[in-house]
């Protein structure tokens, strides 16, 4: 219901600048009406080319902005309930990208009749669209993760074209001239184009990029969040026995009345035990690092009744992923994982036994003891880090020793985005 009230609120608040863009072009037609029935006058047929080459380049760019925009609001809507201060600033980052599209046609009126005044006001505004579009690629990205916008591709065309307006400045010192605005123009709706074009081919290259990587089953308990540290208080306050975290050395620790894997369990049916749960160091970047090459899959065991928290908590966290996946009943083999990151010795070794893959053990007090492992070290399809900024390149190094199999592939194909993940498709807009 979260979800559904999400994408109907953020349809709504679409429609705001869509209004206003669409009274913005209809104004546009009205005031350039001369221009747009008469675009060769008998009187000066040279008069009103600027004006329509200034035209064609605003149309041009404004619809295909228009297109890869709602493209774009369809993979990722509004979510203002979660993240509400950059996805507001999102919407009105956008609401200021059709201002200055408006910007951009009304410009156009000071050299609508006089193809030798100087444009550098109009051109102006496609470097500032691009300010805009890095700032509202980068809201994008906080709420979606680093898939959701290339902010390195904006700044690159920000820049030419910046150097566009003052190279254009430079040469009109002594005035403009008819040739240098259309050229000037031409070249600006030559960007544009490619721009919009290698945006796209970027996007699939990206999207080749993460198909050939392996797809990785990421443990939450132990490897993403520190279970430990909010049990150990519930511990004391139920029972009065005070617990360090570094006591705990055994994955079923037994205090007595009772022991931490129970514990845990219990605790992760209160929301607020798992909203409130802190991530482990590096997580955040591990993720983000490993989200550009590979499929993610985050895996639990935590009880069905956990799952909506647990979304929430990824999303809070910025722990971005392609799906996620309850195991509470299932064995992390079943996860058509190629690569398995665990802190548990038992869900390591079932997975090597029972797959092709390879894994990587989370070093964690209570797996100091990992001599079962010792079979899959000569095979080199398990590493243990003690980090997790190690793990996008012990993924590497497995696989430079292993190459992935056909039924690596196969199972690639059974990976679909999941309603708590948030990278998505890479992204072909702003």
């Amino acid at each position: 219901m979260r979800a559904f009230d999400t994408e109907r609120f953020s349809e709504q608040l679409v429609k705001l600048p869509e209004i206003i863009f669409g009274l913005v072009l209809a104004q546009s037609l009205v005031s350039y009406r001369a221009i747009l029935i008469d675009p060769v006058p008998s009187h000066d047929p040279t008069s009103h080319v600027v004006a329509i080459a200034a035209l064609v380049t605003v149309y041009v760019t404004t619809v295909l902005s228009w297109y890869d925009w709602h493209h774009t609001m369809m993979d990722r809507p509004y979510d203002m309930s979660r993240y509400g201060g950059s996805e507001w600033f999102r919407l009105a980052t956008d609401m200021v990208i059709v201002v200055l599209y408006a910007y951009l046609l009304f410009s156009i009126t000071p050299f609508g009749s006089d193809p030798t005044a100087s444009i550098w006001r109009h051109v102006l505004g496609y470097p500032l669209i691009f300010v805009v579009y890095l700032l509202s690629g980068a809201a994008r990205r906080r709420a979606y993760g680093p898939l959701a916008s290339n902010l390195r591709g904006i700044i690159a065309f920000l820049v030419i074209l910046a150097g566009v307006v003052v190279e254009y400045r430079l040469l009109t010192r002594q005035g403009a001239s008819l040739g240098l605005n259309v050229v000037v123009l031409l070249a600006v709706l030559g960007l544009m184009l490619f721009y919009r074009k290698s945006r796209r081919a970027e996007s699939r290259a990206r999207r080749a990029l993460r198909d050939k990587g392996a797809i990785v089953a990421i443990d939450i308990d132990g490897v993403l969040g520190d279970q430990i540290v909010g049990v150990v208080p519930r511990i004391e306050e139920e029972y009065g026995i005070t617990l360090a975290c570094e006591d705990v050395a055994d994955w079923r620790y037994n205090f007595g009345p009772s022991d931490i894997a129970t514990e845990i369990g219990r605790a992760l049916l209160s929301e607020g035990y798992v909203l409130d749960m802190p991530t482990h160091d590096g997580a955040q970047k591990m993720m983000a690092t490993l989200a550009p090459h590979h499929r993610v899959i985050v895996t639990t065991a935590r009880p069905a009744g956990a799952r909506e928290s647990t979304e929430e908590w990824l999303l809070r966290n910025r722990l971005f992923h392609d799906a996620l996946l309850n195991t509470e009943e299932a064995a992390k083999s079943s996860t058509a994982a190629r690569v398995l990151v665990d802190d548990y010795l038992g869900n390591v070794v079932e997975f090597l036994e029972n797959t092709s893959g390879q894994a990587i053990l989370v070093r964690r007090p209570w797996n100091r003891e990992d001599s079962a492992l010792n079979s899959y070290r000569e095979d080199g399809r398990v590493m243990v880090v003690d980090s997790l900024l190690e793990v996008p390149r012990a993924i590497r190094q497995l696989a430079a020793r292993h190459e992935p199999g056909d039924n690596a592939g196969a199972a690639g194909s059974s990976v679909r985005r999941d309603s708590g993940a948030r990278d998505g498709t890479d992204d072909e807009s702003e």
